[in-house]
């Protein structure tokens, strides 16, 4: 079976979501078919090798520039036989392959409020012309599987949902502390300002989610207010809407201290996990939910909005609030987490049942699985 996995999200954008989910799938597909002789796996890219943005380049992305020597690089309408897997939602017309696409989330697919009208025009025309190229789609959730079933219900027999997992594992965190501890140097510098703030040892609430509307930061904002147990750190870019959910954080500092980072390494956010007292995600919708599966696997306690993507990440190992009109509700639960260990405790405990359920090997695995199932109908 020859498989060509498409990582141009990777290369173009190997800082977020998107081209980390192909870095990691790609890394974790490597390693479970290292034994296999049976599959031959070629990385491509629709992408030159000049796209790469070289001169923002971290020591973190020094792997990605590695990679990239290794990749064959393909012409648009390039066809190639065998099953084509693109991670992001463009797929080219190739027409000797069997063609796969990757869809993390479908609300472009109907008018909404999380980007600019113009944006999604444009994105909805990508995604249509995706979907019909696909002679198979894979999706993060049930969630997403059943809007893009909303939009055309045949769709549905040629679905399969594989979930991700988080981009910070275990074994990061171990090696991360280890050096910590050891008072030796972490392959990325710590950032001077976490530093500082962890410093304190004032406990926090943690949020990592962009700044953008679909995310529902002044949700957060109104509970926090006047709770003056915790703090909030919030850890994200900017994003659609960034303006104004700027100005609601400035209006939360002067009641309750509230600090927000951007552009922070793995390390930086392994140690904001460790220290925090409880993970709070307050989205309006989610295509999967990657901070939420970060939380489980560091065993802390979930505050999330009662949408469907988090439900399937968390079960019944998180306490839940309405995303619209959930105030009163999150704010006793912040306070409740805030003011008693037990409960703490309590709900990070739940988070166990979880961890076996989310990590790159299942997901390359659960991938593997599919390519062969589908290799064999071809």
């Amino acid at each position: 079976m020859k498989l060509h996995l498409d990582l141009t999200s990777w290369v173009e954008t190997p800082s977020r979501s998107l081209g980390l989910c192909a870095r990691r799938l790609d890394e974790s597909l490597r390693r479970v078919l290292s034994l296999d002789s049976g599959v031959q796996m070629q990385a491509v890219s629709r992408a030159s090798k000049s796209s790469f943005p070289a001169s923002n380049t971290s020591i973190d992305d020094l792997e990605v520039l590695k990679r990239i020597e290794e990749l064959s690089w393909i012409q648009k309408w390039r066809g190639m036989n065998g099953i084509y897997h693109s991670l992001d939602s463009v797929l080219p017309p190739l027409k000797k392959s069997f063609r796969i696409s990757t869809i993390h989330d479908c609300w472009d697919l109907q008018d909404n409020p999380y980007s600019d009208m113009q944006v999604q025009r444009k994105l909805k025309k990508s995604l249509l012309k995706t979907i019909e190229r696909s002679d198979h789609i894979v999706l993060p959730t049930e969630h997403v599987r059943e809007k893009l079933c909303e939009h055309d219900a045949s769709l549905r027999s040629r679905t399969s949902v594989i979930p991700w997992a988080g981009f910070l594992n275990r074994e990061l965190r171990g090696t991360s502390l280890h050096k910590a501890q050891a008072g030796t140097q972490p392959d990325r510098p710590y950032n001077s300002l976490v530093e500082a703030y962890l410093a304190k040892g004032r406990p926090f609430f943690l949020c990592v989610a962009n700044f953008e509307v679909r995310k529902n930061h002044r949700l957060l904002f109104e509970a926090m207010r006047g709770l003056h147990h915790a703090d909030l750190v919030l850890v994200g870019n900017k994003g659609f809407g960034w303006q104004d959910i700027e100005k609601q954080r400035q209006d939360l500092c002067s009641d309750n201290p509230c600090f927000w980072f951007q552009n922070l390494g793995a390390h930086d956010l392994v140690r904001l996990y460790e220290k925090s007292l409880a993970l709070v995600l307050p989205s309006f919708d989610e295509g999967f939910g990657l901070p939420a599966c970060e939380g489980i696997q560091f065993q802390k306690p979930l505050l999330l909005s009662q949408i469907n993507a988090f439900y399937e990440i968390a079960g019944n190992a998180a306490i839940y609030f309405d995303p619209h009109n959930g105030l009163n509700d999150l704010k006793r639960a912040l306070v409740g987490i805030a003011e008693d260990a037990n409960l703490r405790n309590s709900w990070a405990s739940k988070t166990l049942a979880r961890q076996h359920l989310f990590s790159w090997e299942l997901t390359a695995r659960e991938h593997l699985k599919l390519y062969r199932k589908l290799s064999a109908g071809i």
